[in-house]
């Protein structure tokens, strides 16, 4: 399936429906076809044509989705990038898969414009008009479907190409997490839960869009429309066990979805405590999108990511101490990274894909991430992964938050530092700390470090912001 047919279907069984709603109002199924198809115009006139890679430069809101769906439809392959990314990450991305085009909301446009010269920035449209458009069929022959860019843990900016059934493979079997009914609100860019966005739209749902995340906007929309669902992460989900009293305006949510990194059992079960909303953890990466679901009908087990998706295969490698490094295979792994004209199917073999990970499935076939294999403190030659320390922290009564990284040193190479964020009425010291984790761990794996932080720093794709620390 293309994404055009996935967005048509839902047109033509709801064209009167809301798609989204924001601070720009609200655009129904039919208004964002009809914005789609001057954005289609609006792009040919910018010399933008078939197999063209084009950024998308925008937040949250039709004007994302409508270039989105323009070009898909034309047959260009967006390349989604993080609306607050930088003019150096901009011109490094691009170059990294030999482009020049991009188009833009209104909020960016005038500084691309000024930044990047020899550059072909087009204004995204965001009128609709009134004129009644025909239906139209997306390209047969298209089979590209999306770029987006991850540096996972190295640092280095790898281009994602995803298919056409990447993208659409979701509606075969869309599990309990989405139907027709529901109203999501996502409180991370688009670009980082395309494939969630576009599942929701295949179904016919609600798409409430915040712009960036702020805690007083989340109430609001919490008391205005009855949302069903809520879109966000680790990071998001402590904010809001520490900034929000008012707990009865979950109660009508049907649960909450984390994304995008490790969820830790004491925040899944501080949120769930408090505000009587069940969280689901999934297993993703940009590589392979959605592997896994916890039924929506069922508790939440914590700490597992649930169960692996139909149509979707695990496997496991190198196993040490009941875990192992985690190989995907199925219609959600990647084509391949796109350097240039190149693809390459690097960390790739027979469709099984080395995601890095380790895990395990217990006997009943939920699955448990339990570190990187890549994000591994080298103390002294002894292997370190910074979940299990962050795992024996967040048994201490008192710790709110729990980071763990890497530092270099000149002595043992690499040590542990843990950063903290204590409960309002906590009292630990960085004494406490050390002592809690010298009883339960070896003394290579212990922290030669700890700091204590008061607020929770996220960076624009709802994960943990390191260097903030740093």
């Amino acid at each position: 399936m293309h994404v055009i047919e996935l967005f048509i279907r839902a047109l033509d069984q709801f064209p009167d429906k809301p798609v989204l709603i924001g601070e720009f109002g609200t655009i129904t199924y039919s208004q964002l076809y009809r914005m789609m198809i001057r954005n289609m115009a609006n792009f040919s006139q910018n010399s933008i044509q078939a197999n063209d890679r084009v950024v998308i430069y925008a937040l949250n809101g039709p004007e994302f989705l409508a270039a989105y769906f323009a070009l898909s439809y034309i047959g260009a392959i967006p390349v989604t990038i993080g609306p607050k990314s930088t003019i150096a990450e901009i011109q490094k991305m691009c170059a990294s898969i030999d482009t020049y085009k991009i188009v833009v909301d209104q909020t960016g446009y005038h500084v691309l414009r000024k930044h990047l010269s020899g550059y072909s920035v087009t204004l995204i449209t965001a009128d609709i008009g009134t004129k009644s458009w025909g239906k139209v069929k997306p390209p047969s022959s298209a089979e590209y479907g999306q770029i987006r860019f991850t540096s996972g843990t190295t640092g280095q900016v790898k281009p994602v190409l995803l298919s056409q059934k990447n993208l659409t493979w979701r509606l075969e079997h869309p599990g309990t997490h989405c139907l027709s009914e529901d109203v999501f609100v996502c409180c991370i860019p688009f670009t980082y839960r395309i494939i969630k966005v576009l599942l929701a739209i295949g179904m016919g749902a609600t798409i409430i869009s915040m712009k960036t995340f702020a805690i007083k906007t989340l109430l609001a929309y919490l008391e205005r429309y009855q949302i069903t669902w809520l879109w966000g992460t680790p990071g998001i989900y402590q904010i809001l066990i520490e900034g929000i009293d008012r707990i009865q305006v979950f109660r009508g949510l049907r649960g909450a979805s984390s994304l995008g990194s490790y969820l830790s059992p004491r925040t899944q079960e501080l949120f769930q405590n408090k505000f009587g909303c069940n969280i689901y953890q999934n297993y993703g990466l940009a590589e392979a999108m959605d592997s896994t679901e916890m039924p929506a009908d069922q508790i939440p087990i914590l700490g597992s990511a649930g169960k692996i998706r139909h149509g979707v295969e695990i496997d496991f490698c190198n196993i040490q101490d009941e875990q192992g490094e985690i190989f995907l295979r199925g219609p959600n792994v990647m084509m391949g990274y796109l350097y240039g004209e190149q693809i390459s199917d690097s960390g790739i073999e027979n469709g099984w894909l080395r995601t890095g990970d380790l895990g395990y499935i217990d006997k009943n076939g939920y699955l448990y991430i339990t570190g990187r294999n890549k994000v591994i403190i080298n103390v002294d030659g002894l292997k370190v992964t910074p979940y299990e320390i962050e795992s024996v922290l967040y048994q201490l009564p008192g710790v709110s938050y729990a980071e763990v990284i890497g530092k270099t040193d000149a002595l043992r190479g690499e040590i542990p530092v843990a950063y903290i964020k204590l409960d309002k009425h906590a009292t630990l010291s960085k004494t406490d700390v050390k002592r809690h984790c010298m009883e339960r761990l070896s003394l290579y794996k212990v922290p030669r470090q700890i700091e204590f932080i008061e607020n929770i720093t996220l960076k624009d794709n709802g994960k943990f912001n390191q260097r903030s620390y740093l």
